[in-house]
């Protein structure tokens, strides 16, 4: 017997599960399979291999079964699914910390939304715990984005080891808490490559991409997953020519690796370079078919995506598959055709119901995305977001600001709508409150919104002062901005100062000056009665002016009294869109002015 023990716990060591069947024969030959050892010993081996079928069968001949059986028959399908695991335990006539932590890591493993108080009533009520059962937990709630349950729970931890720092990292990355979590980094007594990757990743994930390039420089060694999360940020931002030097460099490249380089060539515009790579990738799978739909779907290359899904055999179509072809029509303006794929759906998750319920925010009334969103079995912050934008770009701030308190886990994106709300709906002090309530401001978005609010609400002064702030805090400015500050110079009658900020658009912030630039430069001309510059500039800019443009001249003109020029700008406002009763009203009342 002590042979036939030795022999299973060489096999469960190097999983040779035809082997362990073969032993399993002998055991039966020798009529020991009454005995428990050698019965928790086979349990072993088929959990270790992954046979939860053969576990369960044997587990229940087993004459005899203690709290070890139990406990390895519930590992044995912990791979497929905490329902499961769950069912066991309840079985189970009793159970350890070893039975808890079983059912505590199947469930943190899942990411299903259920389960949640269950998992937390059960480490309550634990007897002892040890530092497995509280990173389970706290694995738990960061997967289902339940990150101020996960804060809450490392106020409590007795005790860390760098998987618990790496989780709490993670918590509070997710919690937009960038210097929280770069302070318990640099806090962390141990770091190993996951710890240094996941400061990376967090750095990506909040759009902070020059900290993630520093962190990944810093790293004492890379694996394939540090150039991964480098490559990601690479992909989000469309540095191409960066992520081919990287993706270069790799010498190991996984399918995560080559879908981040098809990415980045879909945000740079390069879809014939993202097909190239789809071409010379070593091995395909639903990951790297899941890529071109989206690229060719974002694209607008809807029948090339459909294509590529119909290629796909119906047994590799994964949940992700049928979520990318729910994007790819979205991204064409079809929501019909999403809604068809939707129905047609052999299964739902929640980035399904989010993708719907997305494309009814874009396309019907704020009622039904609000239907929808009830309809939805579980809700994450995505979903939560979706709501708060459709109600708030709807006008109803009220309803915007419940939703806003109501969410039980915000991201930045929560903190950017109810703001950038707030803003344009002219409720400066309410924006520069939650403003200095953000819990990490390095986003251009919140600055942009912030200054917005007292740009748009006359309060030029302020809105100068908060963009130089900005600039002095290191956050990089983009083509929204400018077209706040713009706003703020016209409200403060500054012409001169106008065309600095617009010259140093390009030479100091690397910003284009686009048509909307422009024509916040004509309209302050304009209002200051320097007609001919405001008309001179609206002729010669390097994009055709649209009818506010010559709106913005014509009306100033009648001010000034200016008819002749007036008039010239009214005709041009017609010779646009004829069909505008607007501009036929800017040339009657320009004929009214004859008797400036």
């Amino acid at each position: 017997m002590n042979e036939l023990a030795a022999r299973l716990r060489s096999c469960a060591a190097a999983k040779d599960l035809q082997q362990g069947r073969r032993i399993h024969r002998l055991v039966r030959e020798h009529r020991l399979e009454g005995d428990l050892f050698l019965g928790n010993l086979l349990l072993h081996l088929y959990a270790r291999c992954g046979a939860s079928d053969d576990a369960k069968a044997l587990f229940d001949v087993m004459p005899d079964r203690n709290l070890v059986s139990w406990n390895i028959f519930a590992a044995a399908f912990a791979a497929r699914g905490c329902e499961i695991v769950w069912k066991v335990f309840d079985r189970s006539p009793g159970w350890s910390v070893v039975s808890i932590n079983t059912v505590l890591g199947s469930w943190a493993r899942s990411g299903s939304s259920g389960r949640t108080e269950e998992a937390k009533a059960l480490f309550d009520r634990a007897p002892e715990r040890c530092i497995l059962s509280w990173n389970s937990l706290l694995l738990g709630y960061n997967h289902r984005g339940l990150i101020q349950n996960a804060l809450a729970l490392l106020d409590r931890m007795p005790q860390f080891d760098v998987v618990s720092w790496t989780d709490a990292l993670a918590a509070l990355a997710q919690s937009w808490d960038l210097s929280g979590a770069r302070a318990l980094f640099d806090r962390m007594p141990e770091k190993n490559s996951v710890s240094w990757n996941a400061i990376v990743t967090a750095y990506v994930e909040n759009g902070n991409f020059p900290l993630a390039q520093c962190a990944f420089g810093l790293m004492p060694r890379w694996d394939p997953a540090s150039f991964n999360a480098l490559l990601s940020g690479f992909a989000r931002f469309g540095n191409l020519e960066e992520a081919k030097v990287l993706f270069d460099r790799m010498e190991l490249r996984s399918v995560i690796s080559w879908t981040c380089m098809i990415t980045a060539s879909t945000v740079s515009s390069s879809l014939i370079f993202a097909r190239e790579l789809f071409t010379r990738m070593p091995g395909w799978n639903v990951i790297s078919w899941n890529a071109m739909i989206t690229a060719n779907a974002q694209k607008g290359h809807l029948d090339e995506a459909v294509s590529l899904f119909k290629s796909l055999p119906e047994e590799d179509k994964s949940l992700c598959s049928w979520n990318a072809m729910i994007a790819a029509h979205l991204h064409s303006g079809c929501f019909d055709g999403s809604k068809a794929v939707f129905d047609a759906m052999p299964a739902r998750d929640v980035s399904s119901w989010n993708n719907l319920a997305a494309g009814i925010a874009e396309h019907k009334p704020v009622t039904a995305a609000r239907a929808c969103f009830d309809r939805m079995p579980a809700w994450d912050v995505i979903a939560w977001n979706i709501l708060l934008s459709a109600t708030a770009e709807a006008g109803d701030l009220g309803e915007a600001r419940n939703i806003f308190h109501a969410m039980p886990a915000k991201n930045s994106f929560s903190w950017n709508a109810i703001l950038t709300a707030s803003a344009l709906n002219g409720h400066a002090q309410d924006a520069e409150n939650l403003f200095g309530r953000l819990p990490d401001k390095s986003s251009s978005v919140a600055w942009n919104a912030l200054v917005s609010s007292y740009a748009r609400n006359g309060q030029g002064t302020v809105a100068l002062r908060n963009f130089h702030q900005m600039v002095l805090h290191g956050i990089p400015s983009d083509g929204v901005t400018f077209t706040n500050v713009l706003v703020a110079c016209s409200h403060l009658g500054m012409a001169e100062t106008s065309w600095r900020y617009f010259a140093s658009m390009v030479s100091d912030h690397n910003v284009r000056a686009e048509r909307g630039h422009f024509a916040c430069m004509v309209d302050i001309l304009a209002r200051l009665g320097r007609l001919g510059e405001a008309e001179e500039l609206a002729r010669y800019m390097p994009f055709l002016p649209n009818y506010v443009v010559w709106k913005s001249v014509s009306s100033a003109s009648r001010m000034y009294c200016d008819v002749d020029r007036g008039t010239r700008a009214a005709q041009n406002a017609i010779d646009l869109e004829p069909k505008h009763s607007g501009s036929y009203l800017l040339l009657a009342n320009m004929y009214k002015s004859n008797s400036c």
